[in-house]
């Protein structure tokens, strides 16, 4: 580009057309637009390593819980239907005792 290039600049009310002295200060500001996007780029991608490793981790507690938590689900269930057969037994003895309180009676 010729010297008074112009150019869109984005400022704080929008775009507006910006007139650079030389092509070098030109090429200066996109080399230091490249340089802030190049950090962003990375800032962002030292960002996402971090959430795989988070993810990473949950997957693994997930993971232990799951091994944890399997056996105890069947052991409750288990413990349940005992508790639920012994209610069931206890609401049949308290009809029996009713029963034979009602024929001492």
């Amino acid at each position: 580009m010729a010297a008074g290039a112009n150019r869109w600049k984005r400022g704080s009310e929008g775009y507006a057309m910006t007139c650079y002295d030389s092509e070098e200060t030109m090429d200066a500001e996109i080399k230091a637009e490249f340089q802030k996007v190049g950090e962003r780029f990375d800032s962002l991608e030292t960002r996402f390593d971090g959430l795989v490793k988070q993810m990473r981790d949950l997957e693994a507690i997930l993971g232990e819980f799951h091994k944890w938590a399997s056996p105890m689900e069947h052991k409750l269930r288990a413990h349940t239907c005992f508790a639920l057969a012994h209610d069931q037994e206890i609401a049949d003895l308290k009809d029996r005792v009713k029963a034979l309180e009602r024929k001492a009676s």
